[in-house]
């Protein structure tokens, strides 16, 4: 028997930007949601895998990664300044070989003036091999050259790949405290709401008040991925729970690029709000 598919209205939005920005990868998703659909509690991995649902107080070191990716923009600036200095030396190099060519031109010069045709010859020679060096030292300075450029837009691109993960991160926390925040309004809500329903013959209300618990940390919602594209590809995820029975509730998604393990954290703190939202009859 099949699942009865909801989505919440986020990952609707989602997969429209899919199916726009990379149409390839939306037909795999619709492939792997036609597969939930038909499949229901049959399917199993890899295209269904559980997901771990850590406490959403186990939030991943961000810091500790944007530590690491510092770490890296520091080598790569290392070794443009390491690129930098060998350059230096090669044309140092190529100056002290020029300046050694002149004063051989100079000894051939003489040589010849005075008739002394074997220091000429001689003097010939020392200049041929000047003339090797200086070639080598040339084609040296230019590969070096052109690694130090290389190495020079790296460091810029890192950088600002740098700047965006530190901007992300910032994001992240701000995504995560709303989330929790937003998680407490919606059990205040609710808790208020039972009481207003009940307040006219419940004498109960006020122990139903008092017992009730948050739906954030407090509370499991058993989630599971799909897997699009599987085994072949898993660039995108979707986060969903089956509940009523029979009825599978797409609550988040996200593709690998997406930054994918700080995105989970939040994923899953968005997933207990939005099933709270989307409960109802299925679509």
């Amino acid at each position: 028997m099949g699942y009865l598919i909801r989505m919440a209205p986020e990952v609707g939005v989602w997969l429209a930007n899919v199916r726009d920005r990379d149409p390839a990868a939306a037909d795999l998703i619709d492939e792997a949601v036609a597969a939930l659909r038909a499949g229901g509690e049959s399917v199993g991995p890899p295209l269904v895998v559980p997901v771990d649902d850590p406490p959403l107080n186990a939030r991943p070191d961000l810091d500790a990664a944007y530590g690491r990716q510092v770490e890296r923009l520091t080598r790569v600036r290392r070794a443009v300044a390491d690129a930098a200095t060998s350059r230096k030396r090669l044309e140092l190099e190529a100056g002290r070989l020029e300046q050694h060519r002149v004063k051989v031109d100079e000894q051939i010069r003489n040589a010849l003036e005075t008739g002394r045709d074997d220091l000429a010859e001689r003097a010939g020679e020392r200049r041929h091999a000047a003339e090797e060096r200086l070639a080598e030292m040339r084609r040296l300075h230019t590969g070096m050259q052109a690694e130090e450029e290389r190495l020079t837009m790296a460091s810029f691109r890192l950088q600002d790949k740098v700047s965006a993960f530190r901007t992300r991160i910032e994001a992240l926390k701000t995504a995560w405290a709303a989330a929790e925040a937003a998680a407490e309004a919606a059990w205040a809500e609710a808790v208020i709401d039972d009481a207003s329903a009940d307040a006219e013959g419940a004498s109960s209300a006020a122990d139903s008040v008092r017992d009730a618990a948050p739906p954030g940390p407090a509370q499991s919602l058993e989630l599971r991925e799909l897997r699009p594209g599987v085994p072949g590809s898993a660039g995108a995820r979707i986060l969903f729970t089956v509940e009523p029975p029979g009825t599978a509730v797409l609550l988040a998604a996200g593709m690998e690029g997406d930054w994918l393990r700080a995105w989970y954290t939040e994923a899953i703190a968005n997933c207990r709000i939005r099933y709270r939202r989307e409960q109802g009859p299925p679509r």
